[in-house]
């Protein structure tokens, strides 16, 4: 997809007691290309986040200001290190056991940088949510990783 490909799955699932917590998310991996152009496009987009003509005036294809913001706000929540973090949103699904007949179930959602250390993921920042990838993740995935949690 576009500007950059995403991993989406669930990463945790625990019990404690009669609560049931299964967290997920869905990462978004920027390609080198992008990292390269200063500007990420949006997903699904793949020319048309450039300028027309830029390349022939600039010598390179030259980003519209909603993918340079993109690129900004991405190296700014990974401390420009956007190839060993990544920006990702959450969805935690909490589910309580205490009344076997009529358990309640919730969701959280929220926004994290993770980064990945021997191919373990772990959250680094928590306050992304106004993150213009965050927010695209979110419209695409979330429906996604509810119905992957089942309930």
């Amino acid at each position: 997809m576009g500007g950059y490909q995403v991993i989406a799955g669930n990463t945790s699932d625990n019990v404690y007691g009669g609560v049931r917590i299964t967290e997920a998310m869905a990462i978004a991996i920027p390609t080198v290309f992008e990292l390269a152009s200063g500007g990420i496009c949006d997903m699904g987009v793949t020319t048309s986040c450039y300028i027309p003509g830029s390349e022939q005036a600039y010598g390179k294809p030259q980003h519209y200001s909603n993918s340079k913001q993109r690129y900004d706000e991405l190296m700014m929540a990974t401390n420009n290190d956007p190839t060993n973090k990544f920006i990702a949103f959450t969805l935690k699904r909490t589910v309580n056991w205490t009344n076997p007949y009529n358990p309640s179930v919730y969701y959280t959602t929220g926004a994290a940088t993770v980064g990945v250390n021997g191919g373990a993921i772990y959250k680094i920042n928590s306050n992304l949510s106004s993150n213009k990838i965050v927010r695209e993740l979110k419209s695409a995935y979330e429906r996604q990783l509810k119905n992957n949690m089942g309930f």
